[in-house]
């Protein structure tokens, strides 16, 4: 029994080390990193505009009420800047110099590190600003310093003469498995409230004037589709957390997932929390099938 334990133990790290550590191409990482940097780009721009109201000393939050309700807030570069405008514009201008640097891939993982220091001192200084969208993009900006995002469709591998290179996906296979967590974990809190268990959440989540970006067509606000996009919407999560993982489910499941998020995007203002999910699903692509479809669009 002894023998039969130790080879279920050895089974079960040889999966680990074939999941997190089989050499594989840096491919998915860099269109992920082209698509994730355009989208930081843009968020960077908005937050360009809000600078005088989100982050100005005498802003909407108050350096000082900053200071004094949020005093755990210690990793800043606003800590270390004088408190003024000129300090808001200097971490913004390296923020978008960083990520500028992240969407081309010069000093891929040194730009990906700028951008994680830049966005956490930006949403700490005003975290009222701050959605579950703003704290995937500083976590998936973590993982990226430690990936080969720089290998592949960028300044980096062009310098080193590489179209594309094989490493160790451990970054890669983090964020996957963080994209998973966040499908399953909104699933389960979604059915830990009465709407969603009774099928009526949908009718008020798009019922929302301060979120409703444009009304459902009269044919479509009925009760029947009300019920079938609530248990429809728990049922595709579930299924997006648990089961991308296998190769026959993976291609339905991120069609379906692309839907639900265009949809949601069309109908409601989420700022741009479905943007970084569809940018997120990029990772869950297979590297043999998107170097084919980057040859027939003439892009590799």
């Amino acid at each position: 029994m002894l023998n039969a334990l130790i080879l279920n133990l050895q089974d079960l790290a040889g999966l680990w080390n074939q999941f997190f550590h089989a050499p594989e191409s840096t491919l998915v990482l860099a269109i992920f990193r082209v698509a994730f940097g355009a989208l930081l780009l843009v968020n960077a721009c908005s937050l360009w505009r809000a600078a005088e109201f989100c982050f100005y000393p005498a802003g909407a939050l108050a350096l000082e009420d900053q200071q004094i309700a949020f005093k755990r807030i210690t990793f800043s570069l606003f800590n270390h800047l004088p408190p003024t405008s000129g300090s808001v514009h200097f971490v913004l201008l390296l923020h978008i110099a960083s990520v500028t640097g992240l969407l081309i891939g010069f000093y891929t993982q040194l730009s990906a590190a700028l951008v994680f220091i830049t966005l956490i001192s930006l949403h700490s200084r005003n975290i009222y600003m701050v959605n579950g969208g703003d704290t995937l993009q500083r976590m998936l900006c973590f993982f990226l310093i430690f990936s080969h995002a720089g290998s592949a469709l960028s300044i980096d591998a062009w310098l080193a003469g590489a179209s594309e290179m094989v490493a160790d996906p451990w970054a890669l296979r983090l964020m996957q498995v963080l994209i998973a967590i966040v499908y399953l974990r909104t699933t389960y809190w979604k059915l830990r409230g009465a709407t969603w268990r009774e099928g009526s959440a949908t009718y008020y989540a798009l019922s929302l004037r301060d979120y409703e970006r444009r009304k459902l067509p009269q044919w479509l606000a009925q009760a029947w589709f009300y019920r079938t996009a609530t248990y429809g919407t728990l049922a595709l999560e579930g299924a997006l957390g648990a089961l991308l993982w296998f190769d026959p489910l993976r291609y339905p499941l991120l069609v379906a997932g692309l839907l639900l998020h265009l949809g949601l995007q069309w109908f409601m203002r989420i700022g741009l929390f479905q943007w970084t999910m569809l940018a997120s699903l990029l990772l869950f692509l297979k590297p043999d099938d998107l170097r084919e479809w980057l040859k027939a669009l003439g892009l590799f």
